[in-house]
């Protein structure tokens, strides 16, 4: 019989020739290359059936462990918070792990399937502990980034297939940091002293009613406190998250963590994973940490009657403790804005509806809202320089963890291959303008790829997209998010993607989507938005402010609710008096 060894990470020690090596996915080479096609497994839920027939199980199990795991929490700090406290603390790591579990169970799974016929070998590497993540971000990091995490995690998923491999325990643990300190510019640092100074000021002086506003920038930060005669509350200062961790279980926490009862009836191996490992995979911020984080949001006297959020709510687990006991306990009021142009399904099936489970109220980028997206309000569409071709692509993690009909893998990008296509076929002199930027990397094998493309001079900084989308003369998206609206407002921008898998866009979209490709706004290919650039680049601004672009440009618009208008923060201001009335 044929040998096979199941690769799950770059980190796995291999005990058979390379010949004999088999790569759960393209994650597994730092370098993106590991060979044959054949001895790597395709992403398991490339296909759409498979995936929506996978969350709707995923869906059942969350709503099943929403339940439970609430019980477990009081009965272990000995409380009697409401079920719906708990529930609103552990959703989004809930989301997370669930998702990052069956996929990881199922990966192997399939990689079983196709190799049924060979003995299957697979080195478990063997830790001096049991590990898990701090709070709700560090493990959304380390399961998206690192190899020795995700190694954990195959290696504890690997025990629930001793039938069908073999097996082989190996210790190569070697000194690894479970400890990353985020790393700040000198402009950041000072205003975040200058932004914990106005805090002190605000909650110690001023005794007025605060509103807590979270997400929104500066400008409309100030505008709506002045209004009320009062300085700006910086939520990011008093509840920071400057770094993440991974924990070792001592002997008692795990003591402590078994005594508590906590069952649940198992149809198949991953669901018995997941009764034998949850308990220990619950972030010590729900449990040891706990009452240590309670007691220093008690201490923070912040007076309020509402609470605005964007992106805290998700992954800041401390400002979600504070927050919640203010919803939940003393009943404020609780708002959350829609962070971004939602185009497709992905951003609320990837948390199972979380905003407007735990919120009174969810306001979306919707024509339906009363209120404009704020991020745009006073939004400075001035383009300075018109000259640069700019690549605005999307970046996957390298870990996938969320269960969603979007991109997730290296495998499915397109900004490699159109990259490729386009210095192969752009005209020359529109070749020397193209530029690559994106507003976070990601992984950095995206980025070591697109350099032996285009070339290491011509990828923009992290964090310099807004000072390059003002000298782009056109901007090619390659997936309809924010940024594809941050550019379509700022200058002449194109759609390049490939509808079938590379997103699920909401059906409400679809009339509009089939306007934007009639009018070469969007296309379903690189090579016919090459030959449309080469064709129109020199007179693309006449195309762009044409009668027709600008009617679908408007169109679009005013479907996110989008006006950058600076009176549009005067429709969030008497938003905010009416609801601080009430």
């Amino acid at each position: 019989m044929k040998k096979i060894q199941l690769i799950s990470t770059d980190f796995t020690p291999k005990v058979l020739d390379k010949k004999k090596l088999f790569y759960l996915g393209a994650w597994c080479n730092n370098n993106n290359k590991i060979g044959d096609d054949k001895q790597v497994l395709k992403y398991v839920w490339f296909k759409r059936k498979i995936l929506e027939k996978d969350y709707k199980y995923l869906s059942n199990i969350f709503n099943k462990l929403i339940k439970i795991i609430p019980v477990y929490l009081n009965n272990y700090h000995k409380k009697k918070y409401p079920i719906i406290f708990w529930q609103s603390m552990i959703w989004v790591w809930l989301s997370f792990y669930i998702s990052s579990t069956f996929f990881r169970w199922k990966t192997i799974k399939e990689a079983i399937l196709k190799n049924k016929k060979k003995k299957i070998k697979f080195v478990q590497i063997q830790f001096d502990s049991l590990i898990c993540a701090r709070d709700t971000h560090s493990y959304k990091n380390f399961m998206q980034e690192s190899k020795i995490f995700n190694e954990y995690n195959f290696s504890k998923i690997s025990n629930y297939f001793h039938k069908d491999i073999d097996i082989i325990k190996k210790k190569k643990f070697i000194k690894y940091n479970f400890y990353q300190k985020f790393q700040y510019s000198f402009i950041a640092q000072f205003f975040s002293i200058v932004k914990r100074t106005l805090n002190f000021v605000k909650i110690n002086f001023i005794q007025n009613k605060t509103i807590v506003l979270q997400g929104f920038n500066i400008k409309n930060l100030i505008f709506l406190n002045l209004n009320r005669l009062s300085i700006p509350l910086f939520i990011d200062e008093i509840f920071p998250v400057k770094d993440i961790k991974l924990c070792k279980l001592s002997t008692q926490n795990i003591s402590k963590r078994k005594k508590i009862k906590f069952k649940f009836k198992t149809n198949n191996s991953y669901e018995k994973y997941l009764l034998d490992s949850l308990i220990f995979d619950l972030p010590t911020c729900f449990l040891e940490d706990y009452n240590k984080i309670e007691n220093e949001t008690k201490k923070i006297q912040i007076n309020t009657n509402l609470i605005i959020s964007s992106v805290g709510h998700y992954f800041n687990d401390k400002y979600k403790t504070w927050l919640f006991l203010e919803k939940v306990l003393k009943k404020t009021k609780f708002i959350i804005k829609e962070h971004g142009g939602n185009h497709s399904i992905s951003r609320h099936s990837a948390f199972f509806d979380y905003d407007r489970k735990v919120s009174d109220m969810f306001v979306p980028w919707s024509k339906h809202s009363s209120l404009p997206a704020e991020k745009f309000i006073g939004y400075n569409t001035e383009n300075h320089e018109s000259k640069n071709l700019l690549y605005a692509g999307f970046e996957s993690d390298k870990y996938p963890s969320r269960i969603i009909p979007d991109i997730t893998t290296i495998n499915e990008l397109d900004n490699i291959p159109n990259l490729l296509h386009l210095t192969k076929n752009l005209n020359k002199n529109i070749l020397k303008k193209l530029v690559y930027c994106e507003k976070k990397v990601r992984d950095v094998r995206i980025i070591n790829s697109i350099i032996k493309i285009i070339g290491k001079n011509k990828i923009r900084k992290k964090g310099t997209f807004i000072k390059e989308l003002k000298k782009a003369k056109l901007v090619i998206c390659d997936y309809p998010q924010t940024t594809y609206l941050e550019c379509l407002v700022t200058c002449p921008t194109l759609i390049v993607v490939n509808s079938k898998n590379s997103w699920a866009p909401l059906k409400k979209y679809n009339k509009l989507y089939y306007l934007l490709e009639k009018n070469n706004m969007l296309f379903k290919d690189i090579k016919s938005a090459t030959k449309f650039i080469n064709k129109n680049w020199r007179h693309i601004e006449d195309w762009w402010n044409s009668k027709t672009i600008k009617e679908i440009k408007k169109k679009i618009l005013k479907e996110f609710n989008i006006d950058t208008n600076v009176n549009g923060i005067k429709k969030w201001n008497k938003f905010v008096s009416n609801h601080t009335k009430l």
